[in-house]
């Protein structure tokens, strides 16, 4: 391994946090990705890897040998193996509910590389783009500008502190349950009667979109940080003792 030469074009940066990640997944999992190297053992794809096993102590790492590529392909190829994976978007429900799934084993979840804040701020992310939103004071949210400006409330810990279990209701139609949407569907599934929807996972504003206006909502949204700022958003709006606690037998 001592032989291997990295790249002096390297262009992709690791953080001493990201070659831990990286090396946890390497002790989990073994080498799934070999490295790629020139004919003259330089590195092309694979710096992260390679940090990430002398962090573990190993001796040798298996490569794969790019024989008779020209120069131009090596620099391109640098570039593309690292871009490429950047250009792809997650199915947010999916990413959910395997994570949940995990949670129901011995897979330690701080091995996904997502952390609860990270998966909440996705979410976030994706229902202010993707809904129609409207916030009753202001009229029609545009979806231009930083999402962190628009967020302020993902900034600081929200003020109403969830547990797991706990169960909300917001006004006199919505409720909110911090729970598993899947492993724990027998404390919401009961609440689905009459006019309301399911609205897993929601986000900081779903309770004020055009979904809101129409139906009764049972969101379920299992991470604690983003249920906590979803009652701070409605309490702001509509006041103190807009949002009840539910003890639950």
């Amino acid at each position: 391994m001592n032989e291997l030469i990295p790249s002096p074009r390297n262009a992709r940066l690791h953080s001493q946090e990201q070659i831990e990640q990286i090396a946890a997944s390497i002790a989990q999992f073994g080498f799934t990705v070999p490295l790629l190297v020139t004919d003259d053992d330089t590195i092309i794809a694979g710096h992260g890897r390679l940090d990430a096993a002398k962090l573990l102590g190993h001796l040798e790492v298996p490569i794969i040998v790019a024989r008779g590529w020209t120069e131009a392909m090596i620099r391109a190829y640098a570039l593309v193996d690292n871009r490429l994976p950047e250009l792809a978007t997650w199915d947010l429900d999916l990413v959910k509910l395997e994570v949940e799934a995990l949670r129901l084993t011995d897979m330690p979840i701080d091995r996904l590389g997502f952390s609860e804040r990270d998966l909440g701020s996705m979410l976030a992310a994706r229902q202010f783009l993707d809904e129609g939103l409207v916030d009753p004071e202001k009229g029609p949210l545009d979806n231009r500008g930083d999402l962190l400006a628009r967020l302020e409330i993902t900034i600081a810990d929200p003020r109403h502190a969830i547990e797991r279990g706990d169960h909300y209701r917001l006004g006199r139609r919505h409720h909110l349950l911090c729970c598993g949407v899947m492993v724990e569907w027998e404390r919401w599934k009961p609440l689905l009667t009459g006019t309301t929807i399911f609205c897993p996972y929601p986000g900081p504003f779903v309770a004020f979109g055009e979904k809101a206006e129409k139906y009764d909502l049972v969101m379920v949204q299992p991470d604690q940080y983003t249920a906590g700022h979803i009652l701070d958003r409605y309490e702001d709006v509509y006041g103190v003792g807009s949002v009840v606690r539910i003890t639950n037998d």
